[in-house]
This record gives C-alpha cells, sequence and structure tokens, in this order.
C-alpha cells in the first residue's frame, strides 16, 4: 500500500453497505413515482410548451395558443419567442416518449448539481471513490425527492434545466466563456437575468458581457424568427402577469403572494411590494457580493438564486429548486451548517404541506405555507452561508 492510498479514508463495509441500502431504497421510490407518473401522463407544462410549439408550427399564433384543462382553466405560452424556438425538439416525439427524454435531461441536471455542491464544499476530500460515489449519489436522491425538483420533474417543467445551467455557468464554466449560457437562459425564462447584475456586482466584467451579448443575440433570434409575437411579447404580454397565474393563490410563495395571502390588494399592495422588493434585492445581491469575495462563489448564487425566487411576482413550487439546493450545500459543509441544511431538506421532501397546491386548506395550514416565503426571505436577507474557509475551486 502507497502512501497515498493509506492516506484515504475508507468507511467501515458495514457502514457503507447500510448506506448504499438506503440510497437504493429512496431512489426505489423515486423512480417508481416517476413509472406511475409515465403510465397516468399528467405532464401539463410539457404538453403546453409541445402543443403551444406545434400550433405555432402548423401556422396558428403562438400566444393565441390556449391549453383547456379538465376544470376548464386555460393555459396560455408564458414564455419569451425564443423559448418556442428552442422547444421545437419536443414536437418531434411523441408526448410520453419526449417526456420521458425531459426526465432524464432533468435528473442528470441535478446530477451535475449534486457532484459540484459535493466537490466545491470539499466533501469528497480524503474519501475514497465508493465513498464519493455513495455520497454523491445520496444527494442527488435529496435533490431528487424534494418536492420543488419532484414535481417539476412531473410536470416537465423547463425551470429545473435553467437553475442547473446558471449554477454551472457561474462556478464551473472556464472565466473567458463564463455568462454565455446565463444569458441564454434569461432569453428562455426571464429570472436568470438577475444573474447578470450579480456579475456585474462581482466586477466579472467579462462574464456580464457575455451574458448580455448572448441574451441579446438570442432574443435577436426570436425576433428574427418570430417578429409580430417578439414585439407583442416584449411591449404587452411581458407586462400582463396575470397570464402566469394570480399572486393571491395558495401555491405562490414569493414575497407578492405573502402580501397577498394577509389580505393585501390593489395599488398599495403593488406600491408595497415593489418598494420590499427593490430592498431585498439590494440586500440580497450585496449578501451575494460578499460571499463570492470571500471564496464562496457557489453559496453566493444560491443567493441570487433565492433573491431572484422571492421577488418574482409569482413562484410556484416548481420554481423554488433553490430551497433544497441550499440545503444540500449546507448539508454538505460541516457543523452547525451540516444540521440547518439536513433540516431544510427534510422540510422539502415531496409531499410536504408547505408547498401544497390546495386552495381550499384551513387557514391555519395556508398561512404555514407562508412560511416558505419567510425562509426565502431570510436566505435573501442573510445569504447562504458560505463553507468556513471558502470553497475548494476546480
Amino acid at each position: 500500500m502507497t502512501a497515498d492510498e493509506s492516506s484515504v479514508r475508507r468507511w467501515p463495509l458495514p457502514v457503507l453497505g447500510l448506506v448504499l441500502t438506503l440510497v437504493a431504497l429512496g431512489w426505489t421510490v423515486v423512480v417508481g413515482y416517476l413509472a406511475h407518473l409515465a403510465n397516468t401522463l399528467d405532464v401539463t407544462d410539457f404538453q403546453v410548451y409541445r402543443e403551444a410549439v406545434g400550433f405555432w408550427l402548423g401556422g396558428g399564433d403562438l400566444y393565441q395558443y390556449l391549453m383547456v384543462l379538465p376544470d376548464g382553466r386555460l393555459l396560455p405560452f408564458t414564455y419569451p419567442p425564443f423559448a418556442a424556438i428552442t422547444m421545437v425538439p419536443t414536437t418531434w416525439l411523441p408526448l410520453a416518449t419526449g417526456w420521458l427524454v425531459s426526465v432524464v435531461v432533468q435528473l442528470g441536471c441535478l446530477l451535475a448539481l449534486a457532484a459540484v455542491l459535493a466537490r466545491r464544499t470539499g466533501l469528497l476530500a480524503g474519501l475514497g471513490r465508493p465513498e464519493a460515489i455513495t455520497l454523491v449519489g445520496a444527494g442527488w436522491l435529496g435533490l431528487a425527492a424534494s418536492e420543488p425538483a419532484l414535481h417539476g420533474i412531473s410536470l416537465g417543467q423547463v425551470s429545473l434545466i435553467l437553475i442547473a445551467v446558471v449554477v454551472l455557468d457561474a462556478v464551473v464554466v472556464p472565466p473567458r466563456w463564463r455568462g454565455m449560457l446565463t444569458g441564454v437562459a434569461a432569453a428562455i425564462k426571464l429570472t436568470p437575468g438577475i444573474f447578470l447584475i450579480y456579475f456585474l456586482l462581482t466586477r466579472q466584467w467579462r462574464a456580464a458581457a457575455n451574458a448580455a451579448i448572448a441574451g441579446a443575440v438570442a432574443t435577436g433570434i426570436g425576433f428574427a424568427v418570430l417578429p409580430g409575437p417578439s414585439w407583442r411579447y416584449w411591449t404587452s404580454l411581458l407586462f400582463e402577469t396575470s397570464r402566469v397565474g394570480e399572486p393571491d393563490v395558495t401555491r405562490n410563495k414569493s414575497l407578492l403572494g405573502l402580501l397577498s395571502h394577509l389580505g393585501m390588494a390593489g395599488p398599495g399592495r403593488t406600491a408595497l411590494w415593489l418598494a420590499l422588493a427593490a430592498a431585498v434585492a439590494v440586500i440580497g445581491l450585496w449578501q451575494a457580493r460578499r460571499s463570492q469575495r470571500a471564496g464562496a462563489a457557489l453559496a453566493a448564487v444560491i443567493t441570487v438564486g433565492l433573491v431572484s425566487t422571492v421577488i418574482s411576482p409569482v413562484s410556484w413550487p416548481h420554481h423554488l429548486v433553490w430551497l433544497p439546493l441550499a440545503g444540500l450545500y449546507l448539508a454538505f459543509c460541516s457543523g452547525w451548517r451540516r444540521w440547518l441544511g439536513i433540516v431544510l431538506l427534510l422540510g422539502f421532501l415531496a409531499g410536504t404541506p408547505l408547498l401544497s397546491y390546495r386552495s381550499d386548506l384551513p387557514l391555519g395550514l395556508a398561512l404555514a405555507g407562508d412560511v416558505v416565503a419567510v425562509l426565502l426571505l431570510i436566505g435573501s436577507l442573510l445569504g447562504i452561508p458560505g463553507r468556513r474557509g471558502g470553497e475548494v475551486d476546480g
């Protein structure tokens, strides 16, 4: 045995076997749930993407498309025109096959995120390969079994993919190319645009320029392919937030949702929300800048992600992947951070009543759901505490 081999930390075989067994059981449950979904095929968001794009390709107006749900609700296509262009491949496969491809892609994104978190927090330092693989697999399960991620996967949502793209762009992509993926993500969905401000505040000038140029080019492609819908989206539809959903519904966990659930309405609510959202954005971005300068770039990115979620007019449960991501980051750290992270992960396991979609909850449970908005505010205002001593780069 060499000196390097003797320094590798190994777990006792019974411990390794027990952890592997628990992880395998957890994945059995997750895969079983996804298999059940494949049989029922209630994949609303993916179906909206696919049918709206198909409607446009068939000569229809992208923003005139409406999907009628069994309860009578009408769902329009709410993304920028460039998003529709990127979603054209969803029309190439049958609905079930296309959704299964999206499941594989989203699970792959979660694996990449778990691996990045484990490496940057130093969790894998000195561990043998079996132990490292087991811990990454456990983290992967922790993300996949969370309500925000699993619900997004079941719907065939694009949010999780964009979150992974932004995180990988900010901490994995070499500085020369950093920002390009974020710019493209912002042209698909507006919320990643906040990371352009983050790049500027942290003096990542090249990344900010890359993001701005990539976003402009992608949006320009949208205008070239869909000139009429692009003009209408960027000058009119963008400001019709009711097309995404009403802010007062139970499942909206944003700051505006919190104010609405407390009984506020009208112009007064809007004015207060704008003032508070601006304050939260300023403080949250400042906290992210502090983390980045302290060598905790991933903690900074997660903080910005929480800010983007809480200040958005509408934040559905599948938008909140940043919360379990914060939980796993902290769980991979040491000391009190680890325990805080474990509590967060357990609190947002699939089925948690905190993220209920029901609108007929008793008042107590409905208000308890607003704990989520409070957590988002706390995470934004205080920032995610980075790994002590800074993160492991590379």
